[in-house]
């Protein structure tokens, strides 16, 4: 496991936000390199949206249910951002880039400006599915091992599994549940932990 990480240290992460496939291809947020040991380094944009699809601004509150996430805890605070980043609800959000937003307070200056600069997110896929039955999209989000990631005091690696389900306004489910790996970095700011980095994995 370690080894695997370690090519991927060396080549080098790009972190990326969702999309409305299971596995995201071309509907990427933008991305942001990063090397172990490192500052992140400039962002720079994939492909994305037209640019006349502005995404949503971001919010300055998190939601009642993540609003008492411990910011002195790297742990609590990267698991909160992945669940708040995967919970959809296509009655009322236009692609996932509104639940982007909702994560905005616990991300990194840096890392904020990159996912939420300039253009919104497609929605597509399964996301459409979930559409199609006005559904809202719950996460089951479990930590894995980081494999051997360089843990810093001020720099903490995770790696979550996140399954997805939608479910209708009835409460029956829509569609089928997809699951993904996530990698997250975050790091120690002047508030506490935050995340600096959010990668899907293939």
């Amino acid at each position: 496991m370690t080894a695997v990480l370690a090519a991927a240290l060396g080549a080098g992460l790009v972190a990326c936000g969702t999309s409305g496939d299971p596995v995201p291809t071309t509907q990427q947020a933008p991305a942001q390199q990063w090397n172990p040991g490192d500052e992140p380094a400039d962002t720079t944009e994939t492909t994305t949206t037209e640019p006349s699809v502005a995404p949503p601004t971001a919010a300055t509150t998190l939601p009642a249910d993540a609003a008492q996430v411990d910011r002195t805890d790297a742990a609590a605070v990267a698991s909160t951002v992945t669940r708040v980043w995967f919970t959809w609800d296509t009655a009322t959000d236009t692609s996932p880039s509104d639940a982007v937003a909702r994560s905005a307070p616990l991300l990194s200056e840096q890392f904020r400006s990159s996912v939420l600069s300039s253009r919104a997110l497609t929605p597509s896929g399964q996301w459409l599915i979930w559409a199609a039955g006005n559904a809202e999209v719950m996460p089951t989000v479990t930590a894995g091992t980081n494999q051997g990631a360089p843990d810093t005091p001020t720099r903490r690696y995770f790696i979550f599994t996140v399954s997805q389900t939608g479910y209708g306004p009835d409460r029956s489910q829509v569609g089928s549940s997809v699951s993904r790996q996530v990698w997250v970095i975050t790091t120690k700011g002047a508030n506490g932990w935050e995340v600096s980095q959010l990668q899907e994995q293939p």
